[in-house]
């Protein structure tokens, strides 16, 4: 509801304010790790809106990538494919709006790339993706 009803949202926890700000700033950019945990489950990955096709429960290199803004549409993994030559799979994903802006999440799965994972991570990082082990 406040993604799309409020502009702007303070995050309290145990009675003090963690995060305060316009919510498109505190959903798409959080500071926070409990803010982080909580939008992961709460917002582009809930059951409307993303769908797991797959998971592998023993996999050691399943992340969560997080879009948004002008990411969600740019060629950024293609970019992480010919640069690091790598291959992953897709194990789910979700895209929604909020406050008018692009937020999406791809589960993946870096099987055969964990001697790459740290330059991937940087990688990512570097170019606007939030990315986080499952």
């Amino acid at each position: 509801v406040v993604k799309d009803a409020c502009s702007h949202v303070a995050v309290v926890d145990e009675g003090k304010i963690i995060e305060i700000g316009k919510v498109e700033e505190v959903f798409l950019k959080p500071k926070s790790p409990l803010i982080m945990e909580f939008l992961k489950r709460i917002s582009v990955m809930d059951e409307e809106n993303f769908v797991q096709w797959s998971r592998d429960e023993n996999s050691e290199n399943e992340y969560y990538l997080f879009f948004h803004d002008e990411k969600v549409d740019s060629p950024v993994l293609s970019q992480l494919v010919k640069q690091f030559q790598i291959e992953f799979s897709v194990k789910g994903g979700g895209i929604q709006s909020v406050q008018g802006k692009k937020v999406g999440v791809l589960a993946v799965d870096f099987a055969g790339c964990k001697d790459k994972m740290d330059s991937i991570i940087l990688f990512l990082n570097e170019n606007g993706v939030k990315i986080e082990k499952k």
